[in-house]
């Protein structure tokens, strides 16, 4: 199974691939352009779409893992705003292929841990964006939540209009911690956030403070958000949801309206020229 964002299919991809196109607009060209190829190398293809050509192709083709999501919970039309559409789609898509066990109950539990959560995670999220305003955040976590922290990172750029990062324990031990001595702004430029689990390994936990310790020898600020969740489902949406509000207050603090992407609108344009 891998997720594909890019105009041409690894190598690898054949008969035996399970290859997951998804896009929300059903419009995005680097998934669409690898549909056909895909076809001749008789991949098992899952599509996720809300509509657009994407959704054509699928029912031209009789995909048999076509899934159309009505997005009546996402009045701005934002992609960025679907990720529980579309996390939960695949979720729902693999458990039904038998490639995960996730139970309608893990569902209802996972809605309701949020939910009970989401007072706090204001909270913190608005300490968060007071930190991050006029800063750099660099994202560090581990394992299951890259994923997670790769969508925070996208929502401070397109939400907050803001420069934001993300790196991976153990691999940033390997290069980073050299790359930190210049400029020599980056104590008044950067700010880290560390996103702590109980699930990570002794050793990665172990990382994590020693690289607390370096970045207090370069005198670099640094955050951290001890996760909750009872499991590796509820933490990786619980980052989810404390991100979003985050890049939210982040927008608010930095006078922007959240919703516009005038940036990105712009390159689209450029492209069909």
């Amino acid at each position: 199974m891998i997720p594909i964002g890019y105009y041409e299919l690894p190598a690898f991809v054949d008969n035996h691939t399970l290859l997951i196109l998804s896009s929300w607009s059903g419009t995005t060209e680097e998934i669409l352009s690898t549909v056909e190829e895909a076809k001749k190398r008789k991949a098992k293809i899952l599509v996720l779409a809300q509509g657009g050509k994407l959704a054509q192709m699928a029912k031209q083709n009789k995909l048999p893992g076509y899934y159309n999501f009505l997005p009546r919970h996402n009045p701005c039309n934002q992609p960025r705003m679907s990720l529980g559409y579309q996390v939960l789609s695949i979720i729902i898509m693999l458990t039904k292929a038998d490639l995960l066990s996730v139970s309608d109950k893990q569902i209802t539990q996972l809605i309701a841990f949020l939910k009970g959560k989401q007072g706090a995670a204001q909270k913190k999220a608005k300490a968060l964006a007071q930190a991050f305003k006029e800063k750099i955040p660099s994202l560090v976590g581990a394992d299951f939540l890259m994923g997670s922290l790769h969508a925070w990172r996208n929502q401070l750029n397109e939400n907050a209009k803001q420069l934001a990062v993300y790196f991976e324990i153990p691999e940033l031990n390997h290069h980073l911690l050299e790359g930190l001595a210049y400029p020599k702004k980056n104590p008044s430029n950067l700010i880290f956030l560390f996103v702590k689990s109980k699930f990570y390994l002794p050793r990665v936990n172990q990382r994590f403070a020693i690289t607390q310790k370096i970045l207090k020898q370069y005198k670099i600020a640094y955050e951290e958000v001890k996760l909750e969740g009872k499991n590796k489902l509820e933490q990786v949406f619980e980052i989810i949801q404390l991100g979003s509000f985050a890049s939210f207050y982040l927008a608010i603090l930095n006078n922007l309206d959240p919703s516009p992407i005038p940036w990105v609108d712009y390159f689209k344009k450029e492209l069909e020229i």
